[in-house]
């Protein structure tokens, strides 16, 4: 399951950067820092993670509730869970980012720009 979740950051960041390629290109041109490109492009992610975490929290909570009424010995589950799992996800999407944006860039502006 871990290597999947890691495996779908990985797609997304990768799709994010070669879309903004030319844009990482300008900014790097202008002066832009690694830590500003870094927040521009970990900034979009992070708001897909948590949106997708409010989704699921019901989903989940009502699916399980429902799920371990079928057994015997009742356990409650508190928020904790989700909470931890929330920022197990941020912290594997901020490292998927950080990666994939130093890697990008690291890249000459000038070969960004050429692309296209």
């Amino acid at each position: 399951m871990l290597f999947y979740c890691l495996s779908w950051f990985a797609c997304l960041i990768t799709y994010i950067t070669n879309k903004r390629t030319r844009e990482i290109g300008i900014r790097k041109t202008y002066g832009a820092s690694i830590k500003v490109v870094l927040g521009l492009l970990s900034k979009e992610v992070i708001y897909l993670i948590l949106i997708s975490s409010l989704i699921a929290y019901p989903l989940a909570y009502f699916g399980a509730k429902y799920w371990l009424e079928g057994f015997a010995t009742r356990v409650k589950i508190g928020p904790l869970i989700y909470i931890t799992a929330t920022l197990i996800t941020l912290l594997i999407g901020w490292l998927a980012i950080s990666y994939q944006t130093i890697k990008a860039a690291a890249n000459n502006p000038a070969n960004a720009l050429r692309v296209e």
